[in-house]
């Protein structure tokens, strides 16, 4: 069918009231919006999947009734911090860039925040992780979330989330021990 899907006539004549599953892959935030607002009322069974584009969309989403979202920036940066953080693909990587001998000691972590952190309801500004480890801050993994990344300052440092970031192993154990006491 080729036709507007934001347009509650469209969404009935394709079967929404019978559809189990209704992925919305529009190119705008607003119309994938409609389209979920309008499939939720017209079937409030169905399922919907929505892609988005902007982060600050997703709590509008969830209150429209998505069921899931998709964010095709949130899935490049995945794979390619995954190509990164895997080692054979991270050596071709800082070959590429000339960068070999540099980087030699450095690699990618994880590190989890633990009861009992000093770090624990801090902004990142508050924090000051890299001033104190010499670490760069990738992102961060939430207990709530996916993996953001380029951390705001103002962000605050949560129980549970999990640091990626950047440095010598020597950084990556101060860190962990900010991060458990």
């Amino acid at each position: 069918m080729d036709a507007d899907p934001t347009n509650d006539d469209v969404l009935l004549q394709a079967g929404i009231k019978r559809a189990k599953i209704l992925i919305s892959v529009l190119p705008s935030d607003a119309e994938n919006l409609f389209v979920t607002l309008s499939a939720k009322d017209l079937n409030n069974k169905v399922k919907v999947i929505s892609r988005i584009d902007e982060a600050s969309s997703e709590a509008k989403f969830k209150r429209a009734g998505a069921d899931f979202i998709v964010s095709p920036i949130e899935i490049a940066t995945d794979h390619i911090i995954s190509i990164a953080t895997t080692s054979a693909d991270f050596y071709s990587f800082v070959e590429f860039t000339g960068a070999k001998e540099e980087l030699k000691e450095y690699k990618f972590g994880l590190v989890e925040i633990k009861q009992g952190s000093d770090l624990i309801n801090k902004s990142y500004r508050e924090a000051n992780i890299p001033t104190r480890t010499n670490l760069v801050v990738i992102g961060y993994y939430s207990t709530l979330s996916e993996l953001q990344v380029n951390p705001k300052a103002d962000n605050i440092i949560q129980l549970g989330d999990r640091l990626l970031v950047f440095g010598n192993e020597n950084q990556i154990v101060s860190l962990k021990e900010i991060a458990k006491h």
